[in-house]
């Protein structure tokens, strides 16, 4: 399994957002080398002028985001539309590969790789108010693919809790741990180790263990 471990610093866009910055530890070649796949049909531009429309509707109220308890493991925080094309990038997401995100909120990143790159995706995620916006989304979004429900799937479920076999075929898993708790870090780490399969791309927005890195089997040692 390689890693994308996430650092803390942060660099602003041009609409003034905070970006979290990645580096890649293990790729499959040299950035320069990749071309994106020829069955994109969204690039960045019109995936932010759609999904924004489709964000109007399939959000009730914006307050709904923020109803969680505070200072825990289920705190919301949206990934920017340019970050989640940059992860594409550099994780070198084809139509063949198996996308996964844990916590997957309302669901922008998933749907968001799906159309960009035609993959198959999965988002997991345990607030069942937001899951409902993302399967609201899904089904706006198949106005325009009428077969994306055929490989975008959403589970509204604790990861820890739920059968892993879609683990089993995950080729790119995305994790925006940030709000984490390192309880919950180690048990989904823990997962992984047991389910991913070999050459699994993992991407982080924070280290999952401070004291060892995460790809050390030392850590299972603790």
């Amino acid at each position: 399994m390689s890693h994308a471990e996430g650092a803390r610093e942060v660099e602003t866009d041009a609409d003034g957002y905070a970006v979290p910055r990645m580096k890649i530890a293990a790729i499959r070649q040299e950035e320069e080398d990749y071309e994106p796949p020829e069955v994109v049909q969204w690039d960045l531009g019109k995936w932010v002028q759609e999904y924004e429309k489709m964000k109007e509707v399939s959000i009730d109220n914006v307050k709904t985001l923020t109803r969680y308890k505070k200072q825990t493991s289920e705190t919301y925080g949206e990934i920017r539309y340019s970050f989640v094309h940059d992860l594409i990038r550099q994780l070198h997401v084809t139509p063949d590969d198996v996308f996964v995100d844990i916590g997957s909120g309302i669901g922008n990143v998933v749907l968001q790789v799906a159309m960009q790159t035609g993959c198959t995706a999965y988002g997991v995620e345990v607030r069942p108010e937001l899951h409902v916006i993302a399967m609201r989304t899904l089904g706006m979004l198949m106005e325009f693919d009428e077969k994306l429900s055929d490989r975008v799937t959403f589970f509204n479920a604790n990861v820890l809790d739920m059968p892993t076999s879609f683990l089993h075929s995950a080729t790119v898993i995305f994790m925006n741990n940030y709000s984490f708790k390192a309880d919950l870090c180690h048990n989904v780490l823990q997962l992984f180790h047991e389910n991913l399969r070999d050459g699994a791309r993992l991407a982080t927005l924070k280290d999952l263990c401070p004291r060892f890195r995460p790809w050390s089997p030392r850590y299972f040692d603790h």
